[in-house]
């Protein structure tokens, strides 16, 4: 893990002013609010980053005593805003906060100054999460077993991204596909898909699919999502088992042997020598 800068911001109430230099990873520059009344909080800005598993975020902010005199501090994660901190703090140095629930998923932080006198404005320096960037996980594709009518697909996946996977699966058809991205099964170009929710680790899973067309050619991935989004393995092919060729009608020769003492009749002994061959 290291600290990660925000790589963008939201302001929601047009409060705020040079909201970049907040995450500029210069603590010589920063952000500021518009002028705050009396015994008011500034309103909130928000710094984005893409999803990363953070267990505590820091700060440089302005502190001025009776002027801005204490910060609360949310974090976004699971769906919904967190309060992680709500007090005082030192003015113009590094301040860490961990999250209370312990590491998340987050996707945002927002701050908040108060202030206790007119005309005050809040600054805020710097900011910073402590985590890892999470990634889309990597997962391969396996060859399938088949039948005349079924098949188990299977698929393994091979590094999380960081994060344990919340879904796993295959897509598969009659035509073959460039790798969906960054897509949902059911919006990628293969007609057919099954997927599973869960916490889901590296290693092998496999599913059976049934009601296949007799030696039809099949196309399938493997794939698994996380926070990051989806990912497919290679496209790998199988074609299902045809019905086997069986002789039909009469046979057209036959070796007769030679007839045995003490039988009035010739036995036929050996193969035929040819049949009429039916259709599949």
């Amino acid at each position: 893990m290291d600290w990660l800068s925000p790589t963008g911001h939201n302001d929601p109430g047009n409060n705020w002013n040079d909201e970049a230099k907040a995450y500029d990873e210069l603590t010589g520059t920063n952000a500021y609010t518009d002028p705050l009344g009396y015994y008011s909080w500034s309103g909130g800005l928000e710094l984005t980053v893409p999803a990363i598993s953070c267990s505590k975020v820091r700060f440089n902010a302005r502190y001025a005593d009776p002027g801005i005199t204490s910060i609360n501090l949310d974090v976004y994660y699971e769906g919904a805003w967190h309060d992680v901190y709500d007090g005082a703090f030192a003015h113009h140095v590094w301040v860490e906060k961990s999250i209370p629930e312990g590491t998340k998923v987050v996707t945002k932080a927002r701050v908040n100054f108060w202030c206790n006198v007119a005309s005050y404005q809040a600054s805020l320096y710097e900011f910073d999460f402590w985590g890892v960037l999470i990634v889309v996980p990597t997962v391969t594709t396996q060859d399938a077993s088949f039948e005349l009518t079924s098949a188990i697909l299977n698929g393994n996946i091979t590094d999380i991204g960081n994060e344990n996977c919340d879904y796993r699966g295959f897509v598969w058809d009659t035509s073959s596909h460039g790798d969906p991205g960054n897509t949902v099964p059911s919006a990628s170009a293969y007609a057919n898909y099954w997927t599973e929710a869960g916490s889901f680790g590296t290693g092998a899973f496999s599913h059976g699919i049934n009601g296949l067309s007799e030696g039809q050619t099949y196309y399938c991935r493997a794939c698994a999502h996380n926070s990051a989004g989806w990912s497919y393995g290679g496209e790998v092919s199988f074609t299902t088992k045809g019905a086997e060729k069986c002789p039909v009608g009469s046979e057209t020769s036959w070796a007769w042997g030679v007839p045995t003492s003490g039988g009035p009749d010739k036995t036929p002994q050996g193969s035929p020598t040819s049949f009429l061959w039916g259709s599949e």
